[in-house]
């Protein structure tokens, strides 16, 4: 009896251990929609002070502080605040208090001397207003109500001297008001008609000249801080302005011209507009008859002088030159892009004197990467006042030389190669102390390349590890911050120009990344992101942390929430291909147990060793999948090589993504789901056409038919003055992510073959659209691919967000889709078994 009893109490005791285990386990909250709107975010601007002493950034307040949730623009910047901290003091402050009115401040630019600090803000105005912030009084003060959001030309001209532009009279910014500026004018235009006493008439034209001198025209000031004068420089349609080396003289980029679009030509969003530079000192504008002769400028192109007596910039005299942009289409039909050339200009201020750079037929200048928005050539200047272009020598296969090269035009004109000695050139150059040489990171190691005689030296041979980048370098830097890949780690270290001395700096974790670094007294700060939050250190260049404890901390919080475990895998194509995929595991996810899988798309996304943004703890997003984890589900997130015009080959890197989860015990096979939002809405589409593999599909905000696609105003603009002028639509169509390229009239097949629309009749899988009705995919596009559903019989739900734009930001609105969400996938049996 004894031994029974005895056994019967170590029976309940391991019941009891193996109950409160689990219970243990599951003692985190869960990871819901009201944990996303508590997140804080570390913004992007983080900006030493010129003396390295302070550092300004910025956080991202809650979501729940935010007074306005139609402003998706604004990144977020309309719920942050300015920081500033002190490298002495480590206290940090903050110096625009948005949290007391629910406004955002952002893009803090210090003054020469550090006393002041400018930056935006959403307060007092419904456009963007300039402040500046005094560091001795730390008082702050509002300068301007009606200045550009956040890609507004802001810059110090001196200690006490700030230059801006502000909008139009009367005209509203759109980074702001995107989304409230339709429903606004819809709205009172419904009242005039229901009085009926005045007309509401928009007139749009076509096949007329555009004179840009009647358009609304933005001024150009000049602020001085200690004095409070403003002196409007000029007016015009400024898009962005470059100022010489000692701040004396201004050059901007003015639209001059939007001249009509080419019947035969693919037309880029890039293309229409025309830009001449106009030069301006810290009074008035100066009148220049050479400048005026080009007629085509790239934005931004601009590259002075290290004296400040003449700049190049890229541009074409020919009215009918295009600029365009890397992308795409570039890939079979550049040359229909192409009107005239676009050459390299050198405008020497005082002789008022325009030179076109020749380079020897066996040159032609490279252009920079894809990721930049014009096809813009690289060139700069070296320390002597020379030109440097980056260019590719046809010849250089026959002499087997490197084909692409850095070339100086020396005093007698002539083009020197000045880096042929290396195996391959940098991809840029910077310069050295002695102002005599330049250095450039080149196959691992830092080389000193002499202007004079060319000789090169390999500042780092004796250097253990290859360098992967120079992370932080200004031109002039004396000190850099050098990344160095070691063994597939990354380490940091300072070099002193001068004396090429190095000292490492030390992380204060493997994942830690060096957001700021000052040359100036070679302090760094860092920001690390892990499931217990995100974190801002000080550390010093010689590797002695400031404070062994995070600067700033936010989003502590999530260590007590319940995360769903991500892990990467390595799978084959349809089409032979090492693949990487991404997984989400349900919370409490266990091996012996299936679950329902839902697949992330995104046609010509292809994932590396990098965790998707999607799929991370802290992403502030209403499409955190962080939320499927949380109810049970996995995440899938499958490579997809190859772009939206391969519309046929989207299986490629799914459907062994899928079986590989399958195979792995994950996910089960009667419950795989298929989702994707923008190109992935799109993407959904198509492979419902092509598989019933999915037990159900959801698109988000997706486009179905590319012919109507092409040709809707965007919803956003609809009722603008020039309304017709925003041709995202056309130009995506014609030479975007689609890949029609064609014009519809003259290939309309093209737009067929690439529509979902137009195989509807295949789907047999119920689907789950989602779409506000201020989206710039026009919500035309669900409408149309429900309708070809709902008149078919087959099984759909169209859920319509009013006032919503492309992705969806009101809470409320946020909630009740994914209760939606949830709701259909039960309704469609794909919901966790129930324990």
């Amino acid at each position: 009896m004894t031994k029974t009893r005895s056994y019967i109490r170590l029976l309940i005791l391991l019941l009891f251990i193996a109950f409160i285990k689990p219970l243990h386990a599951q003692q985190k909250s869960p990871f819901t929609i009201e944990t996303i709107f508590q997140l804080e975010k570390f913004g992007s601007s983080f900006k030493f002070s010129p003396d390295g002493k302070y550092l300004a950034y910025t956080i991202q307040r809650p979501k729940s502080n935010a007074k306005a949730h139609n402003e998706p623009y604004l990144f977020g910047n309309n719920c942050s605040d300015v920081w500033v901290v002190s490298t002495e003091k480590l206290k940090p402050f903050n110096v625009s208090k948005g949290f007391s009115d629910s406004t955002g401040f952002w893009n803090p630019v210090w003054s020469p001397n550090g006393d002041y600090l400018a930056m935006l803000s959403t307060r007092n105005t419904d456009n963007a207003s300039l402040w500046i912030w005094e560091k001795q009084s730390r008082h702050l003060k509002m300068i301007n109500q009606n200045v550009i959001n956040s890609n507004s030309i802001m810059n110090w001209l001196s200690q006490d001297e700030f230059i801006f532009h502000t909008l139009p009279e009367g005209q509203k910014d759109l980074r702001r008001n995107v989304l409230k500026i339709t429903p606004k004018k819809s709205g009172k235009s419904l009242a005039k008609v229901t009085y009926g006493k005045e007309e509401t008439s928009s007139i749009l034209e076509s096949g007329t000249a555009v004179k840009i001198s009647l358009r609304p025209q933005k001024k150009l000031i000049v602020y001085n801080v200690k004095t409070g004068d403003n002196h409007i420089l000029g007016k015009g349609v400024f898009q962005g302005v470059s100022i010489s080396p000692d701040k004396q003289l201004i050059a901007a980029f003015v639209v001059s011209d939007i001249p009509p679009l080419s019947a035969d030509r693919l037309l880029h969003r890039t293309h229409n507009k025309k830009l001449q530079i106009r030069l301006f000192n810290r009074k008035k504008e100066l009148a220049s008859n050479s400048l005026s002769k080009v007629k085509t400028v790239v934005t931004n192109s601009i590259q002075w002088s290290a004296d400040g007596n003449q700049f190049a910039f890229q541009g074409s005299t020919d009215i009918n030159s295009e600029i365009t942009a890397n992308g795409p289409v570039t890939r079979r039909k550049l040359k229909s892009l192409k009107g005239g050339p676009l050459d390299i200009f050198i405008y020497s201020i005082a002789k008022d004197q325009l030179e076109k750079i020749t380079l020897p037929n066996h040159l032609s200048p490279v252009k920079m990467p894809k990721k930049m928005s014009h096809t813009k050539l690289k060139f700069k200047w070296s320390p002597d006042n020379r030109l440097m272009v980056y260019a590719k020598n046809k010849d250089a296969s026959q002499n087997g030389e490197p084909e692409i090269n850095w070339w100086i035009q020396s005093k007698n004109g002539k083009w020197k190669n000045l880096t042929e000695k290396l195996d391959s050139a940098p991809s840029n150059l910077y310069t050295w102390a002695d102002k005599k040489s330049v250095i450039g990171l080149s196959d691992g190691n830092i080389w000193k390349i002499s202007l004079d005689n060319g000789k090169i030296k390999n500042l780092t041979n004796t250097f253990d590890g290859r360098i992967s980048s120079l992370s932080f370098k200004n031109e002039d830097a004396t000190i850099l911050a050098i990344s160095v890949n070691k063994n597939g780690k990354e380490e940091l270290y300072t070099m002193n120009l001068p004396s090429a001395k190095w000292e490492p700096i030390s992380k204060p974790d493997e994942s830690a990344k060096l957001i700021a670094f000052s040359s100036e007294s070679g302090y760094g700060a860092f920001t690390m992101e892990d499931r217990n939050g995100s974190s801002l250190f000080w550390l010093q260049a010689s590797g002695k942390e400031s404070n062994g404890k995070p600067l700033v901390k936010i989003n502590d919080f999530l260590s007590k929430i319940a995360k769903g475990e991500t892990k990467k895998i390595k799978y084959t194509s349809l089409e032979g291909d090492t693949l990487k995929a991404w997984l989400i595991l349900p919370v409490n996810y266990e091996k012996d147990k299936s679950y329902p899988l839902v697949s992330w798309v995104y046609q010509g996304m292809v994932y590396s060793d990098r965790e998707p943004y999607l799929s991370k703890f802290s992403t502030i997003s209403s499409l955190n999948l962080q939320l499927f984890a949380s109810k049970g589900y996995a995440v899938l997130f499958p490579s997809m090589p190859g772009n939206m015009a391969d519309y046929l080959r989207m299986q490629n890197g799914v459907i062994p993504a899928v079986n590989k989860v399958i195979e792995m015990g994950i996910a089960d096979p009667e419950k795989l789901v298929v989702m994707g939002q923008s190109g992935g809405g799109y993407t959904t589409y198509s492979f419902i056409t092509q598989t019933n593999k999915f037990k159900t599909a959801i698109s988000l905000a997706g486009a179905s038919d590319l012919i109507s696609k092409w040709g809707q105003f965007d919803p956003r603009t609809r009722y603008q003055d020039y309304a017709h002028e925003a041709y995202f639509q056309i130009a995506y169509s014609e030479t975007g992510g689609h890949g029609a390229v064609a014009i519809p009239w003259k290939n309309p097949q093209a737009y067929i073959k690439n529509s979902p629309f137009f195989y509807a009749d295949r789907v047999e899988t119920p689907v789950l659209i989602i779409q506000g009705d201020l989206d710039y995919v026009p919500i035309q596009q669900g409408e149309e691919f429900f309708n070809a559903l709902y008149r078919q019989g087959k099984r759909a739900r169209f859920i319509r967000y009013l006032g919503e734009g492309h992705v969806i930001e009101s809470p409320a609105n946020i909630k009740h889709m994914w209760e939606q969400i949830f709701k259909w996938l039960e309704e469609n049996d794909c919901a966790p078994d129930e324990e």
